[in-house]
């Protein structure tokens, strides 16, 4: 096979057989969609069962009946002939796909190769129309919960097979997102978990609290606690042994009149690796919940998730890559949904909160590529970057069950109080679950 793959490829271009395979990713960046443009461009036609139009099946052509992100009637093809409107369903595809044929389209070039391109719209193995239409819904409601669209642009790549157009990230404006602040000194049944997200300054740690839910996002708090963080906890004047004391004491009420913990933490670990990763190491063993180390890093990359793997350093010590990039994106995007009125977004009134936060929380503004960066070196935004890191606490505990996070669970939890109460002086913690099973 090597010998015939050498020889096959030694001709000129045109000369001889080449095959490549690809989603076409983003304009700009694609290698495969440019290469097609440069072909004859064949589409597979296909005849309307009523009218005999050939043509070809896009997305745009497939009606969607739909009702709160969910199919409410079976989807259909609807004829491009416009004195026809006939609806070609699931199970008339395999009888009209057996009419069709493979046509080029390309006009007024030179043809140097054969060039192909066909979408999932046609699949005969186990992908129908209803699929594709939810899988459609599915990321839509991701997006406009969420503003995270890298679902939707994995629609248009691997199942629409077209690029996507890379937008420029979004400017917002923080004076809309500060009028909005509301009373949440007690959190509403909807708040079910508590993440914490930790940042690390030259003077002090940064912690932001959030409270998520199904459908609600709750900013709770957001502290600074002083001191050189590169006094190791325990140490005199250490600022992480105020972060300690912050996570083993600390409770906010909720609805239920119960004292609701945080349940997750993620502390960045660029700055100052060795102090977070010590108290990283110590305070696990004292707190019952979740505790994470975090690193980020600016990316223009398509990529559809927001955590990288784990890395080990030398000693095996675990923590987790994030591509901060698309958190930065999903969330401008979240904050245009909010002050449109949806996006699920709740900022708490406590004084915390002011109009100098929400300054941080929008400083960052996209250049060219769409990469976020602070306007200048000296301009503040630890409410984004703990934010960040809040949002990976969450997502972080959710590989610990595989259907889920089960909100409901978490909210039965909070109603019936949990708490937890340091035993002795060896660290270690007594649950009382209060017939709650953990």
């Amino acid at each position: 096979p090597l010998k015939l793959l050498s020889d096959r490829v030694s001709g000129r271009f045109g000369d001889y057989k080449l095959f490549v395979n690809s989603s076409p990713k983003a304009e700009g960046e694609s290698i495969i969609w440019p290469a097609f443009k440069k072909t004859d461009q064949n589409h597979f036609f296909v005849p309307c069962p009523k009218c005999g139009l050939f043509q070809i099946w896009e997305f745009e052509n497939l009606v969607i009946p739909h009702d709160e992100y969910l199919l409410t009637e079976e989807p259909y093809i609807l004829c491009q002939n416009s004195d026809c409107n006939h609806r070609i369903y699931e199970r008339q595809k395999y009888k009209v796909l057996q009419g069709g044929e493979y046509r080029p389209t390309a006009q007024g070039i030179e043809k140097l190769a054969a060039g192909y391109r066909v979408s999932s719209l046609y699949s005969l193995l186990g992908y129908p129309f209803e699929k594709y239409a939810q899988d459609w819904l599915s990321a839509s409601k991701i997006y406009d919960e969420s503003g995270d669209d890298s679902e939707k642009i994995r629609h248009r790549n691997s199942k629409q097979a077209k690029p996507w157009k890379k937008r420029v990230g979004k400017t917002i404006k923080h004076s809309g997102l500060f009028a909005s602040r509301e009373d949440l000194d007690i959190l509403p049944a909807d708040c079910a978990i508590l993440a914490a997200g930790v940042d690390i300054q030259d003077d002090r740690i940064e912690c932001q609290v959030i409270g998520f839910g199904e459908s609600n996002t709750f900013f709770i708090d957001h502290l600074k606690f002083p001191g050189d963080p590169r006094i190791r906890l325990g140490e005199s004047g250490s600022p992480w042994d105020y972060l300690q004391d912050f996570l083993l004491n600390k409770r906010y009420k909720n609805i239920f009149e119960a004292d609701q913990p945080i349940y997750s933490l993620a502390v960045d670990v660029n700055f100052l690796k060795d102090p977070a990763k010590d108290f990283l190491t110590r305070v696990e063993k004292m707190y019952f919940q979740e505790i994470f180390g975090v690193f980020g890093r600016e990316t223009t990359k398509a990529s559809i998730n927001f955590i990288q793997s784990a890395t080990k350093d030398v000693d095996g010590w675990e923590s987790w890559g994030l591509f901060v990039n698309i958190k930065k994106k999903a969330l401008y995007n979240l904050f245009e949904l909010h002050l449109k009125g949806g996006g699920g977004l709740r900022f708490s009134n406590r004084p915390v909160f002011s109009e100098k936060w929400f300054k941080q929380l929008t400083i960052e503004k996209p250049d060219d590529k769409g990469v976020y960066k602070k306007p200048h070196d000296h301009a503040r935004n630890e409410a984004l970057d703990c934010c960040i890191y809040a949002h990976a606490a969450l997502i972080l505990i959710t590989k610990e069950f595989s259907g889920g996070i089960n909100y409901e669970d978490f909210k039965k939890w909070n109603e019936k109080g949990c708490k937890i109460n340091i035993v002795d002086s060896k660290d270690e913690m007594e649950i009382l679950n209060n017939g709650i099973d953990l």
